[in-house]
Protein backbone atom coordinates (compact mmCIF):
# COMPACT_ATOMS: atom_id res chain seq x y z
CA UNK A 1 0.00 0.00 0.00
CA UNK A 2 1.19 3.51 1.02
CA UNK A 3 2.91 3.48 3.89
CA UNK A 4 4.21 7.33 3.87
CA UNK A 5 1.49 10.18 3.38
CA UNK A 6 4.36 12.93 2.13
CA UNK A 7 8.19 14.04 2.60
CA UNK A 8 9.05 17.66 3.03
CA UNK A 9 12.63 17.77 3.43
CA UNK A 10 13.78 15.43 5.83
CA UNK A 11 10.35 15.44 7.60
CA UNK A 12 8.44 12.24 6.30
CA UNK A 13 4.65 11.89 7.75
CA UNK A 14 3.76 8.00 8.07
CA UNK A 15 0.29 6.56 7.25
CA UNK A 16 0.62 5.14 10.71
CA UNK A 17 1.05 7.56 12.40
CA UNK A 18 -1.78 9.84 10.54
CA UNK A 19 -4.37 6.95 11.27
CA UNK A 20 -3.18 6.57 14.35
CA UNK A 21 -3.92 10.05 15.90
CA UNK A 22 -7.16 10.11 13.78
CA UNK A 23 -8.22 7.22 15.74
CA UNK A 24 -7.60 9.07 18.75
CA UNK A 25 -9.75 11.92 17.81
CA UNK A 26 -12.29 9.96 16.58
CA UNK A 27 -12.28 7.86 19.32
CA UNK A 28 -11.61 10.61 22.17
CA UNK A 29 -14.21 12.89 21.17
CA UNK A 30 -17.22 10.05 21.32
CA UNK A 31 -15.97 9.25 24.54
CA UNK A 32 -15.77 12.99 26.16
CA UNK A 33 -19.39 13.45 24.67
CA UNK A 34 -20.59 10.27 25.93
CA UNK A 35 -19.07 10.52 28.77
CA UNK A 36 -19.95 14.36 29.58
CA UNK A 37 -23.89 13.35 29.04
CA UNK A 38 -23.38 10.15 31.97
CA UNK A 39 -22.51 12.71 34.23
CA UNK A 40 -18.55 12.96 34.01
CA UNK A 41 -16.34 15.84 34.04
CA UNK A 42 -15.13 16.81 30.04
CA UNK A 43 -11.96 18.08 31.03
CA UNK A 44 -11.21 15.03 33.16
CA UNK A 45 -11.86 12.73 30.67
CA UNK A 46 -9.66 14.41 28.12
CA UNK A 47 -6.92 14.60 31.02
CA UNK A 48 -7.37 11.06 30.84
CA UNK A 49 -7.82 10.39 27.00
CA UNK A 50 -4.27 11.93 26.96
CA UNK A 51 -3.07 9.48 29.43
CA UNK A 52 -4.48 6.58 27.93
CA UNK A 53 -3.23 7.56 24.13
CA UNK A 54 0.41 7.33 26.39
CA UNK A 55 -0.86 4.34 28.01
CA UNK A 56 -1.21 2.23 24.03
CA UNK A 57 1.87 3.86 22.70
CA UNK A 58 3.94 2.61 25.48
CA UNK A 59 2.14 -0.58 26.07
CA UNK A 60 1.84 -1.45 22.62
CA UNK A 61 5.68 -0.84 22.20
CA UNK A 62 6.85 -2.47 25.19
CA UNK A 63 4.60 -5.99 24.58
CA UNK A 64 6.08 -5.68 20.33
CA UNK A 65 9.70 -5.77 22.25
CA UNK A 66 8.94 -8.32 24.78
CA UNK A 67 7.89 -10.75 21.77
CA UNK A 68 11.05 -9.38 19.56
CA UNK A 69 13.17 -10.40 22.35
CA UNK A 70 12.35 -14.20 21.66
CA UNK A 71 13.29 -13.49 18.03
CA UNK A 72 15.80 -11.71 17.87
CA UNK A 73 18.62 -9.14 19.42
CA UNK A 74 17.76 -6.49 17.06
CA UNK A 75 16.76 -3.70 19.46
CA UNK A 76 19.55 -5.03 21.79
CA UNK A 77 22.01 -3.67 18.81
CA UNK A 78 20.03 -0.92 18.05
CA UNK A 79 18.33 0.59 21.16
CA UNK A 80 16.69 4.11 19.35
CA UNK A 81 14.96 1.93 17.00
CA UNK A 82 12.79 1.10 19.90
CA UNK A 83 11.11 5.05 19.60
CA UNK A 84 10.55 4.74 16.41
CA UNK A 85 6.46 3.58 16.50
CA UNK A 86 5.51 5.56 13.89
CA UNK A 87 7.22 3.02 11.48
CA UNK A 88 4.63 0.31 13.21
CA UNK A 89 5.13 -2.19 15.42
CA UNK A 90 2.81 -1.55 18.41
CA UNK A 91 0.92 -4.93 19.81
CA UNK A 92 -3.15 -4.61 20.22
CA UNK A 93 -3.04 -6.57 23.82
CA UNK A 94 0.03 -4.50 25.45
CA UNK A 95 -1.71 -1.46 25.00
CA UNK A 96 -4.62 -2.82 25.72
CA UNK A 97 -3.66 -4.21 29.23
CA UNK A 98 -1.79 -1.09 30.51
CA UNK A 99 -4.90 1.15 29.22
CA UNK A 100 -7.33 -0.94 31.17
CA UNK A 101 -4.50 -0.10 34.21
CA UNK A 102 -4.74 3.67 33.32
CA UNK A 103 -8.35 3.45 33.40
CA UNK A 104 -9.15 2.20 36.66
CA UNK A 105 -6.37 3.83 38.42
CA UNK A 106 -7.70 7.26 37.36
CA UNK A 107 -11.20 6.20 37.98
CA UNK A 108 -9.99 5.27 41.48
CA UNK A 109 -8.44 8.45 42.12
CA UNK A 110 -11.09 10.62 41.22
CA UNK A 111 -14.00 8.21 42.42
CA UNK A 112 -15.99 7.67 39.39
CA UNK A 113 -18.06 4.59 39.29
CA UNK A 114 -15.65 1.87 37.64
CA UNK A 115 -17.16 -0.58 35.55
CA UNK A 116 -19.47 2.85 34.11
CA UNK A 117 -16.18 4.79 33.00
CA UNK A 118 -14.35 1.26 31.71
CA UNK A 119 -17.90 0.78 29.28
CA UNK A 120 -17.34 4.34 27.56
CA UNK A 121 -13.49 3.62 26.85
CA UNK A 122 -14.41 -0.22 25.92
CA UNK A 123 -16.84 1.25 23.32
CA UNK A 124 -14.95 4.53 22.38
CA UNK A 125 -11.37 2.92 22.26
CA UNK A 126 -12.56 0.38 19.58
CA UNK A 127 -13.95 2.84 17.59
CA UNK A 128 -10.14 4.58 17.68
CA UNK A 129 -8.72 1.25 16.79
CA UNK A 130 -10.95 0.62 14.13
CA UNK A 131 -9.59 3.63 12.52
CA UNK A 132 -5.75 2.64 13.55
CA UNK A 133 -5.52 -0.41 11.78
CA UNK A 134 -6.01 1.11 8.27
CA UNK A 135 -2.22 2.59 9.57
CA UNK A 136 -1.34 -1.21 9.89
CA UNK A 137 -3.08 -1.53 6.39
CA UNK A 138 -1.48 1.41 4.90
CA UNK A 139 2.35 0.12 6.35
CA UNK A 140 1.91 -3.32 5.85
CA UNK A 141 2.11 -4.53 8.94
CA UNK A 142 0.22 -7.63 10.40
CA UNK A 143 -0.20 -9.28 7.12
CA UNK A 144 -1.97 -11.65 6.45
CA UNK A 145 -1.14 -15.25 4.57
CA UNK A 146 -1.25 -15.95 0.88
CA UNK A 147 -4.71 -16.02 -0.93
CA UNK A 148 -4.22 -16.39 -4.18
CA UNK A 149 -7.74 -15.91 -5.64
CA UNK A 150 -9.73 -14.68 -3.36
CA UNK A 151 -11.55 -11.71 -4.41
CA UNK A 152 -11.14 -9.37 -1.73
CA UNK A 153 -7.18 -9.94 -1.35
CA UNK A 154 -4.23 -7.31 -1.62
CA UNK A 155 -1.09 -7.37 -3.02
CA UNK A 156 1.86 -5.08 -2.12
CA UNK A 157 4.02 -4.02 -3.77
CA UNK A 158 5.90 -0.89 -2.06
CA UNK A 159 9.35 -1.40 -1.40
CA UNK A 160 9.35 0.61 1.91
CA UNK A 161 6.24 -1.46 3.38
CA UNK A 162 6.23 -4.05 6.36
CA UNK A 163 5.32 -7.11 4.05
CA UNK A 164 8.57 -8.90 3.52
CA UNK A 165 10.29 -8.79 -0.03
CA UNK A 166 9.16 -12.73 -0.81
CA UNK A 167 5.31 -11.64 -0.25
CA UNK A 168 5.20 -8.43 -2.26
CA UNK A 169 3.23 -8.94 -5.22
CA UNK A 170 1.61 -12.07 -4.03
CA UNK A 171 -2.04 -11.36 -2.88
CA UNK A 172 -2.70 -11.84 0.67
CA UNK A 173 -5.52 -11.89 2.94
CA UNK A 174 -6.12 -8.57 4.18
CA UNK A 175 -6.37 -9.25 7.96
CA UNK A 176 -5.82 -5.78 8.99
CA UNK A 177 -8.89 -4.52 7.44
CA UNK A 178 -10.45 -7.44 9.07
CA UNK A 179 -9.49 -6.33 12.54
CA UNK A 180 -10.81 -3.25 11.84
CA UNK A 181 -13.82 -4.28 10.91
CA UNK A 182 -14.06 -6.30 14.12
CA UNK A 183 -13.12 -3.09 16.06
CA UNK A 184 -16.33 -1.16 14.09
CA UNK A 185 -18.30 -4.01 15.12
CA UNK A 186 -18.03 -3.92 18.73
CA UNK A 187 -18.07 -0.23 19.00
CA UNK A 188 -21.77 -0.48 17.15
CA UNK A 189 -23.03 -3.33 19.72
CA UNK A 190 -21.51 -1.35 22.61
CA UNK A 191 -22.70 1.69 21.69
CA UNK A 192 -26.08 0.15 21.13
CA UNK A 193 -25.96 -1.95 24.87
CA UNK A 194 -25.15 1.77 26.13
CA UNK A 195 -28.20 3.24 25.03
CA UNK A 196 -30.14 -0.03 25.76
CA UNK A 197 -32.29 0.55 29.00
CA UNK A 198 -31.84 -2.45 31.67
CA UNK A 199 -28.00 -1.64 31.07
CA UNK A 200 -26.14 -2.88 34.12
CA UNK A 201 -22.39 -1.26 34.92
CA UNK A 202 -19.79 -3.75 33.08
CA UNK A 203 -22.35 -5.05 30.40
CA UNK A 204 -20.14 -3.34 27.68
CA UNK A 205 -16.52 -3.71 28.65
CA UNK A 206 -17.56 -7.71 29.24
CA UNK A 207 -18.99 -7.94 25.70
CA UNK A 208 -16.42 -5.62 24.27
CA UNK A 209 -13.57 -8.54 26.05
CA UNK A 210 -15.22 -11.50 25.05
CA UNK A 211 -15.96 -10.32 21.33
CA UNK A 212 -12.55 -8.99 20.90
CA UNK A 213 -10.94 -12.46 22.06
CA UNK A 214 -13.19 -14.73 19.67
CA UNK A 215 -12.80 -12.62 16.89
CA UNK A 216 -8.90 -11.74 16.75
CA UNK A 217 -8.94 -15.76 17.54
CA UNK A 218 -10.30 -16.77 14.04
CA UNK A 219 -8.22 -13.94 12.48
CA UNK A 220 -5.20 -15.21 13.90
CA UNK A 221 -5.55 -17.83 11.52
CA UNK A 222 -5.58 -16.01 8.63
CA UNK A 223 -2.42 -13.92 9.86
CA UNK A 224 1.42 -14.15 8.23
CA UNK A 225 3.38 -12.70 10.08
CA UNK A 226 5.37 -15.29 12.00
CA UNK A 227 6.95 -12.50 13.97
CA UNK A 228 3.63 -12.08 16.25
CA UNK A 229 5.48 -14.84 18.30
CA UNK A 230 3.43 -18.18 19.33
CA UNK A 231 3.17 -19.71 23.01
CA UNK A 232 2.98 -23.24 20.96
CA UNK A 233 3.79 -24.42 18.08
CA UNK A 234 2.83 -28.48 18.39
CA UNK A 235 0.63 -29.99 18.34
CA UNK A 236 -1.17 -26.98 17.17
CA UNK A 237 0.07 -23.49 16.69
CA UNK A 238 -1.23 -21.19 19.61
CA UNK A 239 -0.33 -17.44 19.06
CA UNK A 240 0.60 -14.98 21.79
CA UNK A 241 -2.71 -13.30 20.90
CA UNK A 242 -4.59 -16.04 21.28
CA UNK A 243 -3.47 -17.02 23.98
CA UNK A 244 -4.18 -13.42 25.85
CA UNK A 245 -7.09 -13.74 24.18
CA UNK A 246 -8.18 -17.09 26.43
CA UNK A 247 -7.39 -14.58 29.80
CA UNK A 248 -9.18 -11.53 28.10
CA UNK A 249 -12.03 -13.94 27.43
CA UNK A 250 -12.55 -15.43 30.78
CA UNK A 251 -12.07 -11.69 32.29
CA UNK A 252 -15.37 -10.41 30.22
CA UNK A 253 -17.03 -12.99 31.34
CA UNK A 254 -16.57 -12.33 35.25
CA UNK A 255 -16.94 -8.74 34.37
CA UNK A 256 -20.73 -10.07 33.33
CA UNK A 257 -21.23 -11.85 36.26
CA UNK A 258 -19.82 -9.38 38.02
CA UNK A 259 -21.83 -6.21 36.80
CA UNK A 260 -24.82 -8.20 36.62
CA UNK A 261 -25.03 -8.42 39.90
CA UNK A 262 -24.44 -5.32 41.43
CA UNK A 263 -27.19 -2.94 42.26
CA UNK A 264 -27.83 -0.12 39.68
CA UNK A 265 -25.30 2.89 40.98
CA UNK A 266 -26.84 6.52 40.68
CA UNK A 267 -24.41 8.54 39.04
CA UNK A 268 -23.43 11.42 39.54
CA UNK A 269 -24.43 11.49 43.27
CA UNK A 270 -27.14 14.03 43.86
CA UNK A 271 -26.70 16.22 46.26
CA UNK A 272 -27.54 15.49 49.71
CA UNK A 273 -31.28 17.62 50.84
CA UNK A 274 -30.49 20.90 53.12
CA UNK A 275 -32.04 21.22 56.41
CA UNK A 276 -35.51 22.53 56.60
CA UNK A 277 -34.93 26.36 58.06
CA UNK A 278 -37.60 27.77 59.70
CA UNK A 279 -38.99 31.05 58.73
CA UNK A 280 -37.34 34.02 60.15
CA UNK A 281 -40.52 34.36 62.84
CA UNK A 282 -40.46 31.24 64.27
CA UNK A 283 -36.54 31.20 64.33
CA UNK A 284 -36.50 34.94 66.36
CA UNK A 285 -39.64 33.48 68.52
CA UNK A 286 -37.49 30.01 69.61
CA UNK A 287 -34.45 32.38 70.30
CA UNK A 288 -36.51 35.01 72.65
CA UNK A 289 -38.11 32.04 74.02
CA UNK A 290 -34.27 30.54 74.97
CA UNK A 291 -33.27 34.14 76.38
CA UNK A 292 -36.92 34.53 78.49
CA UNK A 293 -36.32 30.58 79.99
CA UNK A 294 -32.50 31.14 81.22
CA UNK A 295 -33.45 34.43 82.84
CA UNK A 296 -36.37 33.12 84.77
CA UNK A 297 -36.38 32.23 88.63
CA UNK A 298 -35.22 29.02 89.43
CA UNK A 299 -38.40 26.68 90.14
CA UNK A 300 -41.23 29.23 88.47
CA UNK A 301 -42.18 28.10 84.51
CA UNK A 302 -42.18 30.89 82.12
CA UNK A 303 -45.62 31.89 81.55
CA UNK A 304 -47.35 30.15 84.46
CA UNK A 305 -49.21 32.06 87.27
CA UNK A 306 -47.81 30.24 90.04
CA UNK A 307 -44.62 27.78 90.86
CA UNK A 308 -45.25 24.38 89.38
CA UNK A 309 -48.35 25.64 86.76
CA UNK A 310 -47.20 24.95 83.38
CA UNK A 311 -46.33 27.75 80.54
CA UNK A 312 -49.23 28.32 78.44
CA UNK A 313 -48.40 28.56 74.64
CA UNK A 314 -49.64 31.71 72.51
CA UNK A 315 -51.54 31.33 69.51
CA UNK A 316 -49.64 33.39 67.00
Amino acid sequence: MHPILFEIGPITIYMFGVMVATGFLVGGSWIAATAEKAGFDRQQIWNLNLLVLGSVLVGGRLMYFIVELFRTDYYFKNPLEIFKIWQGGLVFYGGFILTFLTVVWYGRRHRFPMLRLCDVYAAGGFLGEAFGRWGCFFMGDDYGKPAPGLPWAVVFTDERSAVPTNLRGVPLHPTQLYLSALALSIFLVGRWLWRRKGRFDGQVTAAALMMYATGRSIVELFRGDADRGFVLSSPFHLSTSQFISIWGFGLGVFIWWWGHKRPPLEWPPKPAAAAAVPPDGAAAAGAGATVTAAAAPAGKEVGGSGAGEPAKAESA
